[in-house]
């Protein structure tokens, strides 16, 4: 029988905070990471979504000791509304941390912070309020502050001034991790002199997909840590389903254990079914979350449909399907490259993600990914 105890925090768990030993491979970046963090070096972590970064970087945040960990998830970050969001999110996780700690003092100092729906002026007051408690807590440890999906406060200048001004007031008490589904952060944030963070984030580091060595043997570690033994075939289908995407291939590896607890035996293709239903969602959403605030939406949808169905795209095929310039149809490609929906190989452009490209396919993939925008 297998043990499901695997699935709460072992390699196949959906969480994204895990004891360090249960994140697979990643070995250097780990020690660079935890270097980084323990001399209070800003540094960001880019690459496709689903290939780790937000659990590499949390679960070495949580290991080391005597630290303060906030983390302010900027998915759900609505367009103009980034540093209401970015600063509502931190207030609630420094409340967290101030408990959890017993610093009560300082959490009475921001217990009536708020930024949405209040004056310009009250939301300076709050946000001076956030820096002096940061400060406080900064005297009693080093605190490492997590930004997932940061490309979003790029629309935030105001987010992004106010972290420069802490990165000069703290120094090495505070280390941030600048995390994106893009192809770098750091380059935006900080590649020019005029920018607020120039010269302050430290290093880069991108997590690829895995090569189909490292994704078996991720798979084949993580049955075994759930005291079951498949089959070469169900391995196998796990990697032309998953790919080299750690997301998918430790959902894959979830459904397949559950399947032989619920049954004593795989159904491929009712798993196959029950990963690409879960997966529509996701990349629906995601999808939707790309085009919000663009022009144009069915033109972005257009092409990934058609990249989905022919396998690749050229820029004159863009251009010809846009019925645009070549330019254009550069400036739509660039866009679909840096936040990672495609990826170029010699002169195309594929879709970098083995799921997207099977749902793009699907006849309600544009009439769903518009009923979410």
């Amino acid at each position: 029988m297998p043990n499901l105890d695997c699935l709460e925090e072992g390699f196949f768990s959906k969480s994204t905070l895990k004891p360090l030993k249960y994140v697979y491979n990643y070995e250097t970046e780990k020690k660079l990471i935890k270097s980084m963090m323990e001399t209070g070096e800003w540094f960001s972590l880019c690459g496709l979504r689903r290939t780790g970064k937000t659990t590499l970087v949390r679960s070495i945040a949580n290991s080391l000791r005597n630290v303060a960990v906030l983390y302010v998830d900027m998915w759900g970050a609505e367009q103009n509304l980034e540093y209401e969001f970015f600063f509502e999110r931190l207030k609630e996780e420094l409340e967290r941390e101030l408990k959890r700690s017993k610093l009560d003092k300082i959490l009475g100092s921001i217990k009536k912070v708020s930024f949405f729906g209040v004056s310009l002026e009250f939301r300076i007051k709050s946000e001076v309020s956030i820096y002096g408690a940061i400060e406080e807590l900064s005297n009693k440890k080093k605190i490492i502050l997590i930004i997932d999906e940061a490309q979003k406060i790029l629309r935030a200048q105001r987010v992004i001034e106010a972290l420069a001004s802490l990165h000069d007031r703290l120094g090495t008490k505070l280390s941030v991790a600048f995390t994106g589904s893009v192809i770098s952060i750091r380059k935006n944030l900080s590649g020019e002199v005029r920018k607020p963070l120039y010269g302050r984030i430290a290093d880069e580091i991108t997590l690829s997909p895995w090569d189909q060595e490292k994704a078996k043997d991720f798979l084949l570690k993580g049955f075994s840590q759930c005291g079951v033994k498949v089959k070469d075939e169900i391995i196998d289908i796990g990697l032309k389903i998953a790919g080299g995407f750690v997301g998918w291939l430790a959902l894959y590896g979830r459904v397949v254990v559950r399947e032989l607890r619920t049954i004593g035996d795989v159904r491929i293709m009712k798993i196959a079914n029950k990963i690409e239903e879960e997966a529509s969602e996701q990349i629906y959403d995601e999808i939707a979350r790309f085009l919000q605030g663009r022009k144009n939406i069915n033109g972005y949808i257009s092409i990934i449909k058609r990249v989905a169905e022919d396998g690749f795209i050229t820029v004159s095929e863009v251009a010809k399907l846009l019925k645009k310039d070549p330019s254009t149809a550069v400036f739509y490609i660039n866009e679909l490259l840096y936040n990672g929906i495609l990826k170029k190989v010699k002169d195309y452009y594929v879709l970098a993600d083995p799921l997207v490209e099977k749902v793009a396919r699907k006849p309600e993939f544009g009439k769903e990914v518009k009923t979410r925008i």
